[in-house]
């Protein structure tokens, strides 16, 4: 939702009635699914819980504008070298959250399997289509 509507606003996109139809029915979802853990019991019982939605959301808002920069960025950038970029810039990021925390290795071999196909079917492969 928060995609269409920076799209329609940076991109200059227009706003048909599919996508407003899409955009009230996603707003209606996030009020049936949030709604109810934040006005219920799960508040009392969890009273950070308001905390943890506005990280969601603004996890969400920060990633709605890295889809709309990328969009524009990928016009004028070849797709592997972009994907090369968002790669090298997130391995950046974790090196020194690795080095300021200290690695947490799998201990198992199913551990490292699930490390492995995260990173290449959830992050490269992913990354790779996302901007071809």
């Amino acid at each position: 939702a928060l995609v269409a509507l920076l799209a329609a606003l940076v991109l200059h996109e227009r706003m048909t009635a599919a996508k407003l139809a899409a955009l009230a029915m996603a707003l209606a979802g996030m009020v049936l699914t949030v709604g109810p853990a934040l006005a219920g019991p799960a508040r009392d019982a969890f009273p950070s819980l308001g905390t943890g939605v506005l990280y969601a959301v603004a996890a969400a808002v920060i990633y709605s504008f890295y889809i709309v920069a990328g969009t524009r960025i990928a016009a004028r950038v070849s797709p592997l070298a972009l994907s090369a970029v968002v790669m090298g810039s997130a391995a950046v990021v974790f090196m020194v959250a690795a080095l300021a925390l200290g690695p947490k290795w799998p201990q198992t071999p199913a551990g490292w399997l699930a490390v492995t196909g995260i990173a290449l079917i959830s992050t490269v492969i992913a990354i790779a289509l996302f901007f071809a």
